[in-house]
């Protein structure tokens, strides 16, 4: 394949009778707490609490805004698909990258919006992060750097 794993952590985590658990399934489960959490407090409360604000982060030291704003989305027909996306390509990318590899990867994906919100702030402009989309495209492209060739129905239903 892509990658060359020689450290063999592309493994589940542990099982929950037959389904196994990796990384993946643990953030997918997250951002579904969050999602739901957000349903019931409300978008605004939700978004006021756990968006990324670079100025809350950096001048009040709310640290936990730095990954809580992955939870906040505003449910919506595509709500479903993105966290479909995320547990998809994101086991398939973890069990191809591995898991040292894979966690790379998804602090990338994490860190990025929040260095660029940052640097727009730095410069005046206000503003925040908020949701997980970013993490459900990067995820398909690496999906599709991974596995360029594979035509998506028949991979998924050889499984």
């Amino acid at each position: 394949m892509f990658f060359e794993n020689s450290y063999r952590d592309n493994q589940p985590l542990t099982r929950i009778g037959r389904l196994p658990v990796y990384g993946t399934t643990i953030l997918v489960a997250t951002i579904a707490v969050g999602v739901l959490v957000s349903a019931l407090a409300g978008y605004g409360v939700a978004a006021a609490i756990l968006a990324f604000e670079p100025d809350s982060f950096w001048r009040h030291g709310q640290v936990w805004r730095a990954l809580s704003y992955l939870m906040v989305e505003q449910i919506d027909f595509f709500t479903i698909f993105n966290l479909l996306f995320i547990y998809g390509f994101g086991r398939d990318c973890e069990q191809e990258m591995g898991r040292r590899r894979y966690y790379a990867f998804l602090g990338l994906l994490v860190v990025t919006p929040l260095l660029l919100a940052t640097l727009l702030w730095l410069v005046g402009f206000n503003g925040g992060v908020i949701g997980s989309t970013h993490l459900a495209i990067g995820l398909v492209i690496a999906f599709a750097t991974i596995y360029p060739g594979v035509v998506g129905e028949r991979r998924f239903l050889q499984r």
